[in-house]
């Protein structure tokens, strides 16, 4: 499996600008196929606001990501482009103790 990191940017994939954590990443199967979707979280935030409002936070993004065609066709074509760039650093490892990475849409399949 391969975690792909992304950013939004007027209502379409791109980059991580490489500054701050990016928002997003995606695990891919084999096939560059989409099982999850994570979503990043300062820990202070999470510690201060509680489950109560992180999970509140997850609920909305999977409802966009359910409801909302584009974003998920932006990403599909941003993981083809993707693919023939190289390979992207482990933010997660990168930014450990600051922020964390909460999943919040899996596949069906």
């Amino acid at each position: 499996m391969k975690k792909l990191y992304f950013d939004f940017d007027n209502g379409k994939v791109v980059d991580p600008r490489g500054i701050t954590a990016p928002a997003y990443y995606a695990v891919l199967d084999e096939w560059s196929g989409i099982e999850e979707l994570y979503v990043c979280f300062c820990d202070d935030k999470l510690e201060q606001n509680g489950s109560i409002w992180s999970d509140s936070i997850l609920h909305k993004h999977c409802y966009e990501w359910v409801n909302y065609s584009l974003l998920m066709t932006t990403l599909k074509g941003y993981i083809l482009y993707s693919i023939r760039d190289g390979i992207q650093p482990d933010f997660e490892e990168i930014f450990k103790g600051r922020f964390s990475y909460l999943k919040f849409w899996k596949s069906q399949t």
